[in-house]
């Protein structure tokens, strides 16, 4: 009888699993080593590490964090002295920010002169200065974008004051 090749394919797979070796008994002198170096518990470590930089909390507050950014709080809610002083503390976060940024920039202009005078492109200046620059300009253009948002709100809420105001004088007889 002619077999097929799938067949005979599936009887080596069988074959060869009745066919597991017995497990090797392991000397005394290995298990003292391998506890001695803890091999063991540094492959049990490099799991936990590998596990922890996939950064899984990390995806779940970025993944939670969007959904909650696609809500969108009512500025009517909003009391307009809350706003007024929304403006003002991101006039004064924009101000000190802008401050900010003037120093770090004259930190990377010394760190880039150094760069170029004595070829020295990992110099301290330019390592500290280049992150706070990014992060202050972001910062800076953060405030700028909400800022913008509240005063238009404000103006928003002062012309429909106005158009009420205008619609019913407060001097008119009845």
């Amino acid at each position: 009888m002619a077999k097929s090749h799938e067949s005979e394919h599936e009887q080596s797979e069988v074959i060869e699993a009745e066919r597991k070796p017995a497990p090797t008994k392991k000397s005394k002198v290995v298990a003292v080593a391998k506890f001695v170096i803890a091999t063991e518990a540094w492959k049990k470590h490099a799991r936990m590490l590998r596990y922890r930089a996939s950064f899984p909390l990390l995806r779940e507050v970025v993944k939670n964090g969007t959904r909650a950014n696609k809500f969108i709080i009512p500025t009517e809610i909003i009391d307009d002295v809350y706003i007024a002083k929304s403006i003002i503390g991101h006039r004064m976060i924009m101000w000190s920010s802008l401050a900010c940024l003037c120093y770090f920039l004259t930190i990377f202009s010394k760190g880039l002169a150094v760069a170029i005078k004595f070829h020295s492109p990992m110099n301290m200046w330019l390592l500290s200065s280049v992150p706070l620059i990014i992060f202050v300009s972001f910062r800076i253009a953060l405030s700028y974008k909400v800022l913008g948002a509240f005063l238009s709100e404000r103006n928003r809420r002062l012309s429909a004051s106005e158009d009420s105001r205008v619609e019913r004088p407060a001097n008119e007889v009845a």
